[in-house]
């Protein structure tokens, strides 16, 4: 009997020994997490509105409101997000090219532009005033919303996320993984100086397939109380499908997303 009570306790010591490594990776993600999140101004912002041009190629958030180019269009993006509803718009604009790189009216209004939108479960897209419900790209736009600059902060610190650190390019670099349950895991690269140059992440998509996106951040500015990146782009299954230039940044300036009558 004394034999089974000495294994069963060396069976619970080796149990809690096991779970230490976790809970000390755990412990330290949430200081990383806490100085991000004041360095980069995450902590007091509830809602953002930022605003870019560049290219769009297939896929992502652009492609699910319509706005998509095989072979690269010159867009303007304009994203609205409300992080404590959980909700995002982001506005397609397809611009005609007059000089070479520089943007200028749009081709036609109405017809060039799409709006996408998620507010909780909730996913549709606006095309002039016609609303069409898109329940099935809910998680990817879920999925871009929790993997902004802030956002990926945001949820990395109500997830339970593990850090551990690492040395890139020379530099020591600390690597914080998570999982939002059902829709997707990610793995944030946040530099010395607390901010989030790199979001690594694996999302549902429809039929139990998987996509794999890599979303970089660079050039990073301070905007009043917050520091955001000039230059965004993302790969989706190793295709570019996102390289935008950041125009102008607002905030904590409402952003009220409401779902239409029709989808409820």
């Amino acid at each position: 009997m004394i034999g089974f009570r000495i294994a069963g306790l060396a069976t619970i010591a080796a149990a809690a020994c096991a779970l230490l490594p976790v809970t000390a990776h755990s412990l330290e993600a949430v200081g990383v997490l806490k100085k991000a999140s004041e360095a980069m101004g995450a902590t007091n912002l509830n809602s953002l509105r930022y605003a870019g041009s560049g290219m769009v190629a297939a896929g992502g958030l652009a492609a699910k409101a319509g706005a998509s180019s095989p072979n690269g269009t010159p867009l303007r993006v304009v994203r609205a997000i409300n992080y404590d509803t959980a909700s995002l718009s982001e506005e397609i604009t397809e611009y005609k090219v007059e000089l070479p790189g520089a943007p200028r009216e749009p081709v036609s209004p109405g017809e060039r532009r799409s709006i996408a939108f998620v507010s909780g479960p909730d996913a549709w897209n606006l095309t002039g005033t016609t609303v069409a419900p898109a329940s099935g790209n809910a998680t990817e736009r879920i999925h871009q919303l929790w993997i902004t600059p802030h956002g990926v902060i945001k949820a990395a610190m109500r997830n339970n996320a593990t850090m551990e650190w690492k040395t890139l390019g020379g530099k020591s670099v600390a690597v914080v993984s998570f999982e939002q349950p059902g829709r997707f895991k990610a793995t944030a690269f946040i530099n010395g100086k607390y901010l989030v140059e790199k979001v690594e992440s694996i999302v549902a998509a429809p039929g139990g397939r998987e996509k794999k996106a890599v979303t970089t951040y660079g050039e990073y500015q301070s905007f009043g109380p917050i520091m955001f990146p000039m230059q965004v782009t993302q790969f989706l299954d190793g295709r570019p499908v996102l390289d935008i230039k950041v125009r102008e940044t607002q905030p904590n300036n409402p952003v009220n997303i409401a779902v239409p009558a029709s989808l409820k």
